[in-house]
């Protein structure tokens, strides 16, 4: 099971920072998936075991932090910005999808639940067969990163420049970067 590298853009570019997690969701709710035919073929060896460990450290670091990008800081800026658009079809639909995506992520909190303590007995060994939420996961998670992308950050071009920045600098204070006015994010320092 090999792991495909990932290079992301920088916090600057907050809109295309989500977008690359979203590519990271879609590979590693996939990998969920190859895993469960994995174990039914080769057991939980080095691999499958390496597998789990980092489907597990992606969804139980950058998932939370993902969410929170757009629950704090994303989300609010869109809905203001439609409200400046009064009452019409755009803000309406904006408005609606992103309540519902909203509502998708506590779903989808729940069935990582389901998904995470069969990823730790696999981490640890263990050839259980994957419970059914695992499909469902490997199938509803990249569903939503695609939702959210056709119907809310197509959006992000009703947001100003200065407000893509903050996104961006509350995205890198939230990961522990440090991010000056001119410098790229930093990490550690």
């Amino acid at each position: 099971m090999t792991l495909m590298p990932m290079t992301l853009p920088g916090m600057d570019s907050p809109i295309e920072m989500l977008v690359a997690c979203h590519q990271k969701v879609r590979h590693f709710a996939r990998l969920s998936s190859k895993l469960d035919a994995h174990l039914e073929t080769t057991g939980a060896d080095g691999s499958a075991q390496e597998a789990a460990r980092n489907i597990l450290r992606y969804f139980d670091t950058a998932g939370p932090l993902h969410h929170q990008d757009e629950e704090e800081d994303l989300f609010p800026a869109l809905r203001a910005a439609a409200a400046l658009l009064g009452d019409t079809p755009t803000a309406q639909a904006l408005c609606s999808a992103i309540a519902e995506v909203q509502a998708e992520h506590a779903v989808l909190d729940t069935l990582w639940d389901e998904v995470r303590a069969w990823l730790e007995r696999v981490e640890q060994g263990h050839s259980n067969p994957a419970p059914s939420g695992v499909e469902i996961f490997a199938v509803q998670y990249p569903m939503h990163a695609g939702r959210e992308e056709a119907e809310i950050y197509i959006h992000a071009r009703l947001l100003t420049e200065p407000q893509l920045a903050r996104i961006g600098r509350r995205m890198s204070e939230r990961r522990g970067l440090r991010c000056d006015a001119s410098d790229p994010p930093v990490a550690g320092a």
